[in-house]
């Protein structure tokens, strides 16, 4: 009976424990949370769109939300590795809405093989594995091609006076920086460039990679249709687009452009003493060259290659690297194989000099209108540069680049002739004259400045 006692006093003592213990709990003002777990049938599930291959081998996966998804909560996993997402769409922020049109772009570089296993996963978000395989698949074509997923505004200020029209602008720009981001393509083939109207329309514009894609100071030359005297034009850099394929086309931003691979853009005479015009490889480099033997100073016995198609205007810098044992003539507003034209020369044969000169229409000789006392050296590549202003003063400089001007040799202001196109010959008794890298551009002192602006995120490109 003792037993029983000390069992029922026992339980009696636990009950009141925990009634106790409920009660302390009850009456203390603990903080409480709630987390609601979406029932399983109403989560978002993604449905396949397309995919396919982008050049050179980017795997991408176009998916479509079932409703709206936050992409920051989503991670998808293509044959176990983390793939990258990225939004196509209108909708603010990092929403992925279906019914505004928005998809969810899925990508992964260095893609290898044909099979392709996926799994989705994230909160509100069905898990959901599937496999595709790639073999036989067409590159894939998305519906929107135009869609950027970021754009920079650049400012381009006009400071020598003018109202400049079609003007060749300078943009440097770190592509590295947005590469390394995974923002652009590996070889800037997404680069896009437009320009603002003042009302506001917003039209492409053609540019040039120059040099440095995937370095701090990627070269980019743009034609910027119009930029007001002393005032500011807005252009846009666009990029992140996997899809698309470089524009790049100095032929339609430059005035010339030509780095001789073939003679296409040149009609040739060939005088008296002209004995051969070709292309040669130089040290790799493809150079056109203009042989003579026996040449006089009369025009018609030289070799010239000329363009009596895009004229001249009347402000312009021409560029042109060159190489001779003989004498190199660029020959500015030209207009005829006699004349008239203007003839910029280096001059290698050693008794005579560097000059600026006038050709009248029917002569038999140049007119030194600009003289030096400068000689140039037989075999040497040089970078002449030719400027010419409105008022008609002309520079001749030797050596600098597209950017920086070299020495100045010579000047002058002659207003004979006013127009024209562009020649190149090979001139003197005996020799080979090469000429390589030709670039022609509008010019104006001093040249207007550019900045760029903060990144914006865009999923639009004007058609």
């Amino acid at each position: 009976m003792r037993g029983f006692e000390e069992v029922m006093y026992a339980a009696l003592a636990l009950m009141v424990s925990v009634i106790v213990t409920y009660i302390f709990i009850s009456n203390t003002n603990f903080p409480t949370y709630s987390v609601s777990k979406p029932i399983e049938s109403m989560k978002t599930s993604l449905e396949l769109v397309d995919y396919g291959i982008v050049y050179p081998n980017t795997l991408v996966i176009y998916l479509r939300p079932t409703s709206p998804v936050n992409i920051s909560n989503v991670i998808i996993y293509i044959n176990r590795q983390k793939a990258i997402i990225k939004k196509i769409g209108n909708t603010p922020g990092d929403i992925v809405d279906p019914n505004k049109g928005d998809l969810m772009m899925v990508s992964l570089d260095n893609f290898q093989g044909n099979s392709v296993d996926i799994f989705v996963s994230g909160y509100n978000l069905q898990s959901r594995s599937f496999s595709i395989n790639l073999e036989g698949k067409k590159p894939i074509t998305p519906t929107n091609i135009a869609t950027y997923f970021y754009r920079i505004p650049i400012t381009i200020k006009e400071n020598s006076g003018n109202n400049l029209t079609d003007y060749q602008v300078n943009v440097i720009v770190n592509t590295q920086n947005l590469i390394l981001q995974g923002k652009m393509r590996y070889d800037c083939g997404d680069i896009r460039f437009t320009y603002v109207y003042p009302n506001g329309t917003e039209v492409k514009i053609t540019y040039w990679i120059e040099s440095g894609c995937n370095t701090q100071n990627t070269k980019i030359w743009v034609k910027v249709p119009s930029i007001s005297a002393n005032g500011n034009a807005t252009i846009y850099i666009y990029y992140g687009n996997p899809f698309a394929t470089s524009g790049s086309n100095p032929n339609s931003v430059f005035i010339y452009f030509d780095t001789f691979d073939d003679l296409s853009k040149w009609s040739t005479y060939r005088g008296s003493s002209c004995t051969s015009i070709n292309i040669y490889n130089f040290n790799g480099n493809n150079v056109v060259g203009l042989s003579v033997s026996g040449g006089t100073s009369d025009s018609r016995t030289w070799c010239i290659i000329y363009n009596l198609t895009v004229s001249l205007p009347s402000s312009f810098k021409i560029d042109v690297d060159v190489y001779t044992d003989n004498i190199v003539d660029t020959l500015p507003y030209f207009n005829s194989i006699t004349g008239p034209f203007y003839v910029f020369r280096f001059d290698a044969r050693g008794s005579y000099y560097d000059l600026i000169g006038y050709y009248p229409a029917g002569a038999t000789s140049t007119q030194v209108i600009a003289s030096t006392s400068i000689v140039s050296s037989k075999n040497t590549w040089y970078h002449m540069q030719i400027i010419r202003f409105p008022n008609g003063t002309w520079y001749l400089y030797k050596g600098g680049d597209l950017y920086s001007l070299g020495t100045l040799e010579a000047s002058v202001t002659h207003t004979t002739t006013t127009s024209g196109y562009l020649g190149l010959t090979g001139d003197g008794a005996t020799g080979t004259t090469y000429f390589d890298n030709l670039i022609v551009r509008k010019y104006t002192s001093p040249e207007p400045s550019v900045s760029l602006g903060n990144e914006e995120t865009t999923f639009y490109y004007p058609s």
